[in-house]
């Protein structure tokens, strides 16, 4: 119930800007995961409308960050993000319902998502 393989790679650009200006960096994360089962109970269930929810594919995601730490020398930092940038749309968990209750539930992964978030340091 949990992938074989997970991996996360992570690539970093360190803008070329003044010092006086701060510290620019973007960022990428690449997460991929294996396949995986998501339960036993769901395996070989002949509803069609469930079939498919007994192993959840592999899935790739992809997020990105641009970084401006001590913006123009001073003791704000900015980070900008967005998660899911390609907004794939997947399952995380099917807790295997069916032959219990006579039907599935699953929950979603996170959307796409941006968002900012600052930071002041004395």
């Amino acid at each position: 119930l949990s992938p074989k393989n997970k991996v996360a790679l992570t690539g970093t650009y360190t803008l070329p800007v003044p010092e006086n200006l701060g510290h620019v960096a973007a960022s990428a994360t690449l997460t991929h995961s294996d396949s995986m089962f998501t339960n036993y109970v769901d395996r070989g269930v002949a509803d069609p409308a469930i079939s498919g929810l007994g192993v959840l594919p592999a899935l790739n995601l992809l997020n990105l960050d641009l970084n401006w730490r001590s913006i123009a020398s001073t003791h704000v930092d900015l980070t900008l993000f967005a998660t899911n940038v390609t907004n794939k749309q997947y399952y995380t968990f099917v807790p295997g319902l069916y032959q219990t209750v006579g039907f599935e539930a699953a929950t979603l992964g996170m959307p796409r998502m941006y968002g900012a978030r600052v930071r002041y340091s004395w």
